[in-house]
C-alpha cells in the first residue's frame, strides 16, 4: 500500500471519537515525511529532529556541535510531546466538526484532555506535557 493512502486512512479516523486514535506513530511518520524525510530513514519525530539537527550543526569530525553554525530551530519538526498535544487539539476540533449535523451538540470542556488550558479565562494551547528543558539539563546548568 502506498504511504499516501496509508496516511489518508489515518487522517480519516481523526475525530471519530473524543479519544485520540492509537495511530500516533503513523502521524509521527507523516510529520517526518512532511519535513523532508526522503534522505533520512527515521519514522519517529524525535529521532528525525536529532538527525536533522546534527546534519545542520554537527562538525565534520564527529558528533560534536559546531557553535559557529547558525541554525533556525523553527525548521525542525515539533518534538514528540508537543506533537501529541497538537494531535489532541486537532482530534478535538475534527470531532466538533463531525458534530455539525447535530442542532445543539453537547460539547465537553476542551481543557479536560484535549490539548488546551485555561489561564485567566482565556484558552491557550497546551504546548507540551513534559518539562522544557529536561530536569537533568536544568540540574547541570
Amino acid at each position: 500500500m502506498k504511504k499516501s493512502v496509508y496516511f489518508q486512512e489515518v487522517f480519516c479516523n481523526l475525530g471519530e471519537s473524543q479519544e485520540v486514535p492509537c495511530d500516533v506513530p503513523v502521524l509521527e511518520e507523516f510529520v517526518c515525511a512532511m519535513y523532508d524525510n526522503a534522505r533520512v530513514k527515521c519514522v519517529l519525530v524525535n529521532d528525525f529532529r536529532h538527525t536533522k539537527f546534527l546534519a545542520e550543526c554537527g562538525s565534520k569530525r564527529g558528533s560534536r556541535l559546531n557553535p559557529k553554525k547558525n541554525f533556525d530551530m523553527g525548521s525542525l519538526p515539533p518534538c514528540r510531546t508537543c506533537l501529541q498535544e497538537h494531535i489532541k487539539r486537532i482530534n478535538f476540533h475534527v470531532w466538533i466538526w463531525r458534530q455539525a449535523h447535530i442542532p445543539d451538540p453537547a460539547l465537553p470542556d476542551s481543557t479536560d484532555v484535549h490539548g488546551w488550558t485555561a489561564e485567566n479565562g482565556v484558552m491557550q494551547p497546551k504546548w507540551t506535557a513534559a518539562d522544557i528543558p529536561p530536569v537533568e539539563l536544568v540540574d547541570i546548568l
